[in-house]
């Protein structure tokens, strides 16, 4: 049995970085749930809901596997899907360090990203965040 600390969540656009002519998107919110067991064990329980927008240009151009794979390709977890609902993880000083840069916006992210971008350093911590599903 789990007793929900708190829920923190913000939602980010997430797009396909490397192609400027494709403005499809994906409105992803994050949600995060803070738990407490029984048994004093902290964990969260990350989520997420996705919104997608399709290029009105690719809706017309392409009715075939191209529109797939440009949905794919804006998606947060391409190109490994598997954990895209949520996981998961047990709280620790790295996770809970990792959760508050998953919520953090892109221009604060941007700060501590390095020469990636914000959105392309999010996109590994959501897939780094996966790894540690419990």
């Amino acid at each position: 049995m789990s007793t929900e600390l708190r829920t923190i969540s913000n939602s980010f656009i997430f797009n396909d970085e490397f192609n400027p002519f494709n403005k499809s998107y994906y409105n992803v919110k994050i949600i995060v749930k803070e738990l407490v067991y029984n048994n004093g064990a902290e964990y969260y329980d990350i989520s997420y809901e996705y919104e997608y927008f399709e290029d009105p240009k690719n809706a017309t151009e392409n009715k075939n596997v191209n529109q797939i794979e440009t949905k794919n390709k804006c998606h947060p977890f391409w190109p490994k899907l598997g954990s895209a609902s949520g996981y998961i993880i047990k709280k620790n000083m790295m996770t809970a360090t990792m959760v508050i840069y998953l919520l953090m916006n892109y221009e604060e992210l941007a700060k501590y990203s390095g020469n990636v971008s914000a959105q392309g350093y999010k996109r590994s911590i959501i897939a780094a965040l996966a790894l540690f599903w419990d």
